[in-house]
């Protein structure tokens, strides 16, 4: 038993030392800057538009919150393509990982780090842009006017992010190329999985498995007008939110198997 928690703490010592070296990267690449510049670009679209243009914003916050958060979708999107579709073949292809694999240490304890490490920059990406979501609602149509879902939504989305990096981690894993990992990440997150869905759906086959249709629950719990596609435009007590969740979870798990599995055994140097 003490021998196992030996190990334990050896592992959990070892990602954390990697945390710290992954962020440190990040932050030297500039992908946080990179991530709050789109979060502020996109919440405040919504918001510059009417006031240049001289409009009227919508007479209730419900729609206007409903402009903000159906622009959600493409922030995910941006943020898979731009965090994760490069994390591990970049260091691959560039050798960098000769710097850290000879050292005593698991490889997969290099790629859960450098995976939390992006994560927690995602988040803090997600919650910039429901922080200024609040703040034009608030100052527009007063302080009672901010959903009391909103809450919710902020954990839908948490959860959603570690299901949509884990796939883009997965696409950097299987492709040695970080330019065509971000394309296939980027297109297939935006056109080609929504497309499929709905050819199954013409087909009469069940698509409710497929992770990116939950995006629809960040905006459902909040109970908002119907923008974009998915299964959960029906009556929010149709759906099953604990399964949902679990459902997503389920997901993430198995797209972090698959990139610690693919990921670990790639060869450094790799084109």
């Amino acid at each position: 038993m003490t021998k196992f928690i030996d190990i334990v703490i050896q592992e959990f010592y070892e990602v954390k030392i990697n945390l710290k070296f992954e962020f440190l990267k990040i932050y030297r690449r500039n992908k946080m800057r990179n991530m709050m510049i789109i979060a502020i670009v996109i919440a405040e679209l919504f918001y510059l538009i009417p006031v240049l243009s001289d409009s009227d914003f919508p007479e209730e916050s419900l729609a206007f919150v409903s402009n903000l958060m159906g622009s959600i979708g493409l922030m995910f999107v941006l943020f898979a393509s731009f965090l994760g579709a490069d994390a591990i073949n970049r260091e691959h292809t560039k050798g960098t990982d000769l710097l850290i694999y000879p050292l005593p240490q698991r490889r997969s304890n290099v790629i859960i780090a450098k995976y939390l490490s992006h994560l927690v920059t995602g988040w803090l990406g997600i919650l910039l842009y429901y922080l200024l979501v609040i703040f034009h609602t608030r100052m527009i149509y007063g302080a009672d006017s901010v959903p009391r879902e909103m809450a919710t939504s902020f954990l839908v989305s948490m959860i959603y992010m570690t299901t949509i990096l884990a796939f883009a981690f997965l696409v950097s894993s299987l492709i040695n190329s970080t330019a065509t990992s971000v394309t296939i990440t980027f297109f297939a997150l935006l056109i080609l999985i929504p497309l499929l869905d709905v050819l199954l759906g013409v087909s009469n086959i069940d698509t409710g498995w497929m992770f990116t249709n939950y995006e629809s629950l960040i905006t459902g719990v909040l109970r908002l007008p119907s923008i974009g596609g998915g299964p959960f435009q029906t009556d929010l007590s149709e759906i099953d939110f604990a399964q949902s969740i679990f459902h997503l979870i389920s997901q993430t798990i198995v797209f972090i198997v698959l990139f610690l599995f693919f990921g670990s055994r790639k060869e450094v140097g790799s084109q």
